[in-house]
């Protein structure tokens, strides 16, 4: 077995047992002692197991409830969003996408895809993209003051993913005002030549961020003139899945302009130009 073998069957013994000592865990998963006293060290360093004070006893710590509640809470998103995001496949005969957020990432945790579309190109299931050249990421990041917004940006690989990824940061800033004026983001072949998406922000009780939904497809048919009317829809849908775990929206978090959004998708090469 690897370390990390041993490392869960040692988590599973103590999770069995509620609190016990190395001894006792040696004998239960067949390792040495001094096996058992090394991993449970690592364990604890990493917030896995604590020592019950006073005792030579250890427990499993609070980290791993922290794990199972995040769990949960992607679960609980997955199963709220389900039949509004096979809807507006339906709808818009697109590929419907949600994620979550994983520090400077957007994780595609369901996708539904229209019978036209089958596109599953970097959106599959399981699949992590940059929150700074991503429709879903976006949306996130125009939910933050603009300082926090930029650490996340400078702190993302500065490498062009296509010849539309926006690297200068001055340009960023502005396509993030301009998803806090639409209310929803768009990734105009910024990930993937050729591919196009428009995406808005899930939110749960209390304001917070859930996740994020997204309408995608080929650009030949998410065409800046079509963009503006699936901005609206995922407005719209992102709405519903966030009354549905429990958001009420409040003025700040409605997009600026009540009207239908305006279109942003234009070419405009100077925007994409690096520092």
């Amino acid at each position: 077995m690897t370390s990390l073998d041993k490392a869960l069957v040692l988590l599973d013994a103590l999770a069995a047992r509620g609190r016990a000592g190395v001894g006792e865990l040696a004998r239960a998963t067949g390792m040495p002692p001094s096996t058992v006293h090394r991993l449970l060290a690592v364990l604890a360093s990493w917030r896995y197991v604590r020592q019950e004070p006073g005792s030579r006893d250890y427990r499993l710590s609070i980290r791993l409830l922290e794990l199972g509640a995040r769990v949960r809470a992607e679960l609980d998103l997955a199963a709220a969003a389900r039949p509004f995001m096979e809807a507006l496949a339906r709808e818009t005969g697109e590929a419907v996408n949600l994620v979550v957020f994983d520090a400077d990432e957007a994780v595609y945790v369901e996708q539904e895809c229209a019978t036209r579309s089958m596109l599953r190109l970097f959106t599959r299931v399981g699949a992590r993209v940059p929150l700074s050249c991503s429709g879903v990421g976006k949306a996130y990041l125009a939910s933050l003051d603009s300082d926090k917004a930029m650490a996340c940006f400078e702190s993302s690989p500065r490498a062009a993913r296509t010849p539309r990824t926006i690297l200068n940061p001055g340009a960023f800033l502005r396509e993030l005002e301009a998803v806090r004026r639409q209310g929803y983001a768009v990734d105009d072949e910024e990930m993937e030549t050729g591919v196009r998406c428009a995406a808005a922000l899930i939110r749960q009780a209390g304001g917070l961020p859930a996740g994020a939904l997204s309408v995608s497809g080929p650009s030949a048919r998410l065409t800046p003139e079509r963009l503006p009317e699936l901005g609206a829809l995922v407005i719209r849908v992102a709405a519903d899945i966030s009354a549905q775990m429990g958001h009420a929206p409040g003025p700040q978090h409605q997009p600026r302009d009540s009207g239908t959004p305006e279109p942003r998708h234009q070419p405009h090469p100077s925007k994409r130009s690096n520092p």
